[in-house]
């Protein structure tokens, strides 16, 4: 990984607020292609998974575009507190009232449905640093797989200007391990780079960086189909 990359998630990429709210928070058809795009030139999906997101994009969307809505306004509030100097965390606050209204709300509208999507399951999670802005993409995974590592590219693309496993490297164990439960792996095989070691149907980048240059003399004194690996 790139020093500029860590610059950028370490320091959380602090570009102006509205530019951060008017890329993160556009879900429109435009911009989720670009993402499906990026996702493609990156070796993360093949030339017929990139096609086959594309021509369901509209259905997805169709689908999903109460639960974005939500989700959409939880990535408002990171762009709306990024430089607020009060010592409060107004974000992770604003997220959770959010959700408990809605939740509220729906229920007196007698629409369950709409209800079951502020969970007990999104209201803790958008109480989490940085995990919370995703939280709506639980009640996501039960229409796609796919949508939810959209999405979640997506942001990542706008907010750090990197893919979804990249930030993953970059957060804190225990944050990566729930963001990792919130994210399913996709059922799609990803165009790995040549000499990649991660296995055929991998979605994830390894970071290979700390890896010895050579083995030690035991490994030496194996095989040479054993040395190649």
């Amino acid at each position: 990984m790139t020093k500029e990359v860590r610059h950028s998630l370490t320091y959380g990429n602090r570009m102006d607020a509205d530019s951060q709210r008017d890329d993160s928070s556009s879900t429109t058809e435009g911009a989720l292609r670009a993402s499906i795009h990026r996702l493609h030139a990156e070796g993360y999906l093949t030339d017929t998974e990139a096609a086959q997101w594309e021509a369901g994009l509209p259905e997805t969307m169709r689908q999903s575009a109460y639960v974005v809505r939500h989700l959409t306004a939880h990535w408002s509030f990171g762009a709306i507190f990024a430089f607020d100097i009060i010592p409060l965390p107004l974000g992770t606050i604003s997220r959770v009232c959010w959700t408990v209204s809605w939740r509220v709300i729906e229920m007196c509208r007698g629409r369950w449905d709409h209800a079951t999507v502020h969970s007990l399951p999104v209201m803790a999670v958008a109480a989490i640093p940085v995990a919370g802005y995703l939280a709506y993409l639980i009640p996501l995974r039960s229409r796609s797989a796919e949508a939810v590592f959209l999405y979640a590219n997506h942001f990542t693309y706008a907010r750090y200007q990197c893919a979804w496993p990249v930030f993953l490297e970059c957060r804190s164990k225990w944050i990566a391990n729930i963001l990792g439960t919130i994210v399913p792996t996709p059922e799609i095989t990803a165009a790995n780079p040549p000499n990649d070691p991660l296995p055929t149907g991998a979605t994830t980048i390894a970071d290979t960086s700390d890896e010895p240059a050579h083995r030690n003399d035991e490994t030496k004194e194996e095989g040479p189909a054993d040395q190649s690996r």
